[in-house]
């Protein structure tokens, strides 16, 4: 988490993952059932994604981390699990928002989109106008072009909008928020008398007719349950290693193949103003059509003067198709050089456009792409050879029913083995995700099929060696332990007749319980002040908790004793009510009130309507592929 929030920083890691953040409300890949078809990677509904499609995901959304993001935190993430499980929860929420927009009428106004864009304070430049130069190389520096960027921020927007919507019906009465949180916020003031084993005397060791009779009243406690010595194959991507390298000869087949993939797009050169008001634009573009030479040096010269901007300001270069919006591209692509464009208008404001250079469409040199086609060959062959070799180990075992002979035929570690029951908590196999289960649902010397280990980011396959039954023990098998419990059992006896005793008393006399306490000897605490609830620090959340005492007081008028509670094994407490301690909520004490009685609304809703999506659009993940359920 501490990686994750280091890299959340960086602004495109943030439209890259906002929908991801999105999803834990609506819901994680953890709800995701797990198919095993190789041909697709998920499937919501009647939508499949494809393992091409996945994969172009992985990859652009790697070099836009990447191209931004070079710290070793954030190359680390780019290898995890944890990004590939990530980038198919973007896809199967944007698929999913899809359906629930058409389901609920919502659409995210491209428009406005772009207004609020042209409104970023990081698109701005001194003056306070959007600066387009600015956006283009924050699109160039993050590795995207522009549409892109508003797919994001329009995915991301219909997503809120849908929440909003489900939220905005919140029934929320203020005098009803006001007392519920002067209720919770109320206090007790209590006395509290606290017994434990500290104040009651060490029982005598139990005589064998004792012994005899506590054993067979809890045979069944010391009974052995049934064990299994279970061998088990580990191994992991790492092992495959050497069938991952891909040779020289390899990435040049590839680009000899693909060569008419690797070409660099046609681009253009332009000088470009863009105006607030429409009457601004025409008046330079007339200074501009009544000037001598028309050339580009005039054009640059008027800017200067009449709009303040230098050659940097004005000037874009490399600009493709693609880098524009559609309503600005056509027009501005059937320039000629040095002939300039009429006001256009965007949702940005209005454009003048000066073409003074077209740099033709040219295949890249192999040099240039070598990497980024060993990269590519480097992901697909990975996943790729993963899955055969899985298929093979899976066959191998099939045939063979031996570890051994599948580990040397591939490689792998040598088997290892563990005597377990079903509770299967040995520190070597805890990484292994149901190993217990799994080894339980086998017969003698069968083997399984490849698991896949989560935790250990590995696989396992697994072989019952032997079955040893479950089985009752004689007591000198486990006299130690028995004595052991005896005494414990009756030192508990002890306490809570103690207790007991106590409670009796001071119910008969609360005004004397400070008396009684000190009687027996037991800790006397005084004025005690107590919430209604606790709170316990949860995964970043505080979750209320309310223990039997809290309960108890909170139930008591002034005067009134609770009876002995038990709140811990051996220890009991009583508590007498001296003061009801009552409170005025503050204004912002009010406004948290308001804001989690809307939230918990809201999650209510979610919770409901998540369990609508998931019937309606079930989703299947490839375990082969993404090979785990995300814990996000």
């Amino acid at each position: 988490m501490q990686l994750f929030r280091k890299l959340a920083g960086n602004i495109l890691f943030k439209i890259i993952l906002a929908f991801v953040a999105v999803s834990f409300v609506l819901f994680g890949v953890s709800d995701f059932i797990l198919g095993s078809p190789n041909s697709w990677v998920a499937k919501i509904g009647d939508t499949t994604i494809s393992y091409n499609a996945f994969n172009k995901a992985v990859k652009s959304d790697r070099d836009i981390i990447a191209s931004s993001a070079k710290s070793e935190e954030a190359m680390k993430y780019l290898e995890s699990e944890r990004f590939k499980s990530e980038v198919l929860g973007r896809l199967v929420n944007k698929i999913m928002i899809e359906k629930i927009t058409d389901d609920l009428g919502i659409v995210s106004d491209r428009k406005i989109i772009l207004e609020n864009i042209a409104k970023d304070q990081s698109f701005k430049n001194e003056a306070g106008k959007f600066d387009h130069a600015r956006f283009k190389d924050f699109l160039k520096k993050n590795g995207i072009n522009e549409e892109r960027y508003v797919s994001e921020i329009a995915t991301e927007t219909s997503a809120q909008m849908t929440l909003q919507s489900l939220a905005m019906a919140a029934p929320m009465n203020n005098s009803s928020i006001l007392a519920a949180e002067n209720f919770k916020q109320e206090k007790r003031i209590a006395d509290i008398i606290t017994i434990s084993q500290k104040n009651i005397r060490q029982p005598a060791q139990p005589n064998q007719e004792e012994l005899e009779k506590f054993f067979a009243e809890n045979r069944q406690q010391y009974a052995l349950p049934e064990m299994r010595k279970i061998s088990y194959l580990h191994f992991s991507k790492k092992d495959f290693s050497k069938d991952f390298q891909i040779s020289n000869q390899e990435i040049l087949a590839e680009y000899e193949k693909n060569k008419d993939q690797f070409v660099s797009p046609e681009s253009r050169n332009f000088y470009h103003l863009l105006f607030e008001k429409e009457n601004e634009a025409k008046e330079f573009l007339n200074k501009f059509d009544t000037s001598a030479s028309k050339s580009k040096s005039e054009f640059a010269q008027l800017a200067k003067e009449l709009q303040k901007k230098n050659l940097k300001e004005i000037e874009l270069t490399k600009i493709t198709q693609k880098d524009l919006i559609p309503q600005l591209a056509d027009q501005v692509f059937q320039l000629a050089i040095n002939e300039n464009s009429e006001v256009l208008q965007s949702p940005l404001g209005f454009h003048i456009f000066f073409l003074t250079e077209i740099k033709p469409s040219h295949p890249l040199p192999f040099a240039e792409v070598k990497d980024a086609i060993k990269q590519q060959l480097a992901q697909n062959r990975d996943d790729k050879v993963l899955q055969e070799k899985i298929s093979a180990i899976d066959d191998a075992l099939l045939t063979s029913n031996s570890l051994s002979e599948v580990a040397k035929k591939f490689n792998l570690k040598t088997p290892q083995s563990v005597t377990i029951d079903l509770g299967g908590e040995q520190n070597q196999i805890k990484s292994f995700d149901n190993f217990a289960q799994n080894a339980f649902a086998l017969q003698t010397n069968q083997t399984s099929k490849i698991f896949y280990a989560k935790n250990s980011d590995g696989f396992y396959a697994l072989k019952v060696d032997e079955i040893f039954p479950a089985h009752e023990r004689n007591l000198d098998e486990v006299k130690t332990q028995l004595v052991q419990n005896f005494i414990q059992n009756k030192k508990m006896e002890a306490v809570a007749e103690l207790a007991k005793k106590v409670g009796d008393e001071i119910k008969q006399n609360p005004d004397s319980a400070a008396q009684i306490a000190a009687k027996y000897r037991l800790l006397f605490e005084k004025n005690h002040e107590f919430p209604r609830q606790f709170y316990v620090a949860f995964q970043g959340r505080q979750l209320a908790f309310q223990s039997k005492l809290l309960q108890n007081l909170f139930n008591l008028k002034i005067g009134q004793t609770t009876s002995a509670l038990s709140e811990k094994d051996g220890e009991f407490k009583i508590g007498i009510l001296r003061q009801i301690k009552e409170t005025n909520v503050n204004s912002s004490q009010f406004a948290e009130a308001q804001k989690q009685a809307e939230e918990n609304f809201k999650n209510e809703v979610m919770q409901e309507y998540n369990s609508y999506l998931l019937k309606k659009f079930p989703v299947k993940v490839n375990e082969k592929i993404i090979g785990k359920k995300d814990e996000s």
